[in-house]
């Protein structure tokens, strides 16, 4: 990713551009990603202005919004945020993603280091580079595991694939970790998804009434259960927390759920 300046419109801008060594498997990721932001127009996602198919054998690049700030992900890692700080950071991404559910895009990787946090702390959801339309499911199978394994839900993991109801499911997490500073799932691969598996995440002391009933039915086991994106923001919206709450002490996943046998 560069920084780069449109001499037309003056303006600053980011420029990603393709690797020549990019194996086949990114490189369609990256076009999946133009094609997807191209589709899609909401505050809280980063605008495409130009994309270059790289004629005339220069690299492929996209040029888009710049967004000057930090990730969600050093945020955290400076110090949890406030209950405030998190409904409102949410009811934001839980915006965006209604916008892209409604086209029938999942985006299959929402986590802190894909949120970017703009000056004035206004967050948008980046890196569509794994999204898929619905109708393209049936490339997944039970072997094919799409995204990031502690943000993944439950049903992923059973081979279901990926859905709008596995991209709130992670945004459920990735707020708590906003909250608590800490990943609530944690260790291999195979004690993730056993933990997954076994129990929903633990919320922390103290929070909110509105909110931590909110976190726990967006981390539901059964993603029937779980709330839209439009219902999500809706419920942050309109929430009412206390900015003050304690935040219970982590537990590695390979404490929480050992293996059997």
């Amino acid at each position: 990713m560069f920084r780069g300046t449109d001499e037309v419109l003056g303006r600053e801008v980011a420029v990603k551009v393709l690797r020549a060594d990019t194996d086949t498997v990114s490189a369609e990721g990256f076009y999946a990603e133009a094609r997807t932001l191209a589709r899609l127009s909401h505050r809280a996602l980063v605008t495409v202005y130009d994309f270059d198919a790289g004629r005339e054998g220069q690299a492929p690049f996209m040029v888009t919004e710049l967004i000057r700030g930090v990730t969600l992900r050093a945020r955290i890692d400076a110090g949890p945020l406030s209950a405030v700080q998190v409904t409102r950071l949410g009811a934001e991404i839980a915006s965006a993603l209604d916008h892209v559910h409604s086209h029938g895009i999942v985006h299959h990787d929402v986590k802190p280091s894909n949120v970017l946090l703009g000056d004035a702390g206004s967050p948008h959801l980046a890196d569509f580079g794994l999204s898929r339309s619905v109708r393209d499911r049936s490339r997944e199978t039970s072997e094919t595991l799409v995204g990031t394994l502690a943000y993944m839900a439950p049903e992923q993991f059973l081979g279901e694939g990926a859905s709008s109801a596995s991209d709130i499911y992670a945004l459920g997490l990735t707020l708590l970790e906003a909250l608590t500073g800490q990943r609530e799932y944690r260790g291999t691969p195979v004690e993730v998804g056993t933990a997954h598996l076994l129990h929903g995440p633990r919320l922390p002391e103290g929070l909110p009434g509105d909110l931590g009933r909110l976190l726990k039915a967006m981390t539901d086991q059964d993603p029937q259960a779980r709330p839209d994106a439009a219902r999500v923001h809706l419920r942050l919206r309109d929430s009412t927390c206390a900015p003050v709450f304690r935040a219970a002490p982590m537990v590695p996943a390979r404490a929480r759920a050992p293996m059997q046998g």
